[in-house]
């Protein structure tokens, strides 16, 4: 099991970004959460197997 800590930056804020990425996140069967940071950035922090991790990661 393995943690990560990931910062997402760009047109992010929008409506329905934090939903596509649980979508994502819910088919590698990884865990966590993603909130909208003040800097118009993007915090997930996610717990699972790496190379599910990866996935989304590279999604």
């Amino acid at each position: 099991m393995k943690r990560a800590d990931v910062r997402i930056r760009g047109n992010v804020q929008m409506a329905g970004f934090r939903t596509f990425i649980k979508n994502i996140a819910d088919s590698l069967n990884v865990k966590g959460f993603a909130e909208n940071v003040e800097d118009g950035s993007v915090r997930v922090v996610c717990e699972s197997e790496e190379d599910a991790i990866e996935g989304l990661i590279n999604s």
